[in-house]
């Protein structure tokens, strides 16, 4: 009876340990166009955005939900989502730990960037597939996006606004009616 119980129990495990969950996430592409950043003084750059969508993708596996590997670079400044949180007890900002979706996304954009010979995209959108068994992830991202070169940079100048805020812009700000 006990022999039966450990053998059904090995069986158990065994189909939970190789059984895997596919999910996908689409992301939400009007939310990742970069916003000029106008609050504090330095260079804005200038891009010559071509009107053509590109593609391209990358494969990442994970162990553990820490240990990731699969790609042969990340594009750092991708602007994938927030870097620093607040904590609620402490009113200074703490750096959160990379995820393996975010990672998953810096490296298609990296992949599209170098086999395009672009410096950005512009308006990413992202699809990710993950394949979860538990302890062992395989996620696929495809980016899609506008293909940016940087041509130049302009030095932001200072501006006081119609309500009486400084901001810095690299081109004198327009009042829409």
């Amino acid at each position: 009876m006990t022999k039966k119980i450990a053998l059904m129990s090995v069986a158990a495990a065994a189909v939970f340990c190789i059984s895997g969950c596919v999910n996908f996430n689409t992301s939400d592409g009007a939310s990742l166009v970069p916003q000029v950043a106008a609050d504090h003084p330095g260079y804005e750059a200038n891009l010559n955005v071509q009107n053509v969508s590109v593609q391209g993708e990358a494969t990442l596996n994970v162990l553990f939900g820490i240990f990731a590997w699969g790609t042969d670079g990340y594009a750092d400044c991708a602007r994938l989502s927030a870097v620093t949180t607040v904590a609620p007890a402490l009113p200074i900002p703490i750096p959160e730990l990379p995820s393996a979706e975010n990672l998953v996304k810096k490296a298609s954009v990296y992949n599209t960037c170098k086999a395009k010979k672009v410096d950005q995209l512009v308006g990413s959108r992202y699809t990710i597939k993950t394949v979860d068994y538990f302890v062992f992830k395989i996620m696929t991202c495809k980016v899609e996006g506008f293909p940016a070169k940087i041509t130049g940079v302009t030095q932001k100048k200072p501006y006081i606004t119609s309500a009486g805020t400084l901001v810095w812009l690299a081109e004198k700000p327009t009042v829409l009616k």
